[in-house]
């Protein structure tokens, strides 16, 4: 993905919980945020996903250079699984149980992820 070539101007993110700055439509948005609202497999096209609590997620293989916001909006907990790989050299699973919990994630190989932000405390195991 070429974030230039999407009108990076704001980073703003259609259908992101709490942003209030941007209207359908508006040119600079860089990605569309995608609710999961059952357990399952993550699509390898979305960016941006939301959940809410008591959902159990799997993640595909990564790919080098793919970037992944995963956010809980709600108490109670979520599992993400790698299905193949991991998120940090040795973790597979993460678990958030909080409102706002965020993972960004970025892949760095086919068996890789790099995580360049916890935020909360999403726990790894």
């Amino acid at each position: 993905m070429v974030l230039a070539k999407q009108g990076l101007r704001k980073g703003l993110i259609v259908g992101y919980q709490g942003n209030t700055q941007l209207k359908a439509g508006i040119a600079s948005t860089i990605a569309t945020a995608v609710a999961y609202s059952d357990s399952g497999a993550i699509a390898d096209a979305d960016t941006v996903i939301t959940v809410t609590g008591g959902k159990a997620m799997t993640l595909a293989q990564p790919e080098a250079g793919r970037l992944l916001i995963i956010r809980q909006l709600s108490s109670g907990e979520n599992t993400v699984t790698c299905t193949v790989g991991t998120l940090d050299q040795t973790n597979t699973v993460a678990t958030f149980n909080a409102a706002d919990e965020t993972l960004i994630l970025l892949g760095v190989s086919s068996n890789r992820w790099l995580i360049l932000a916890n935020i909360g405390s999403v726990a790894l195991s």
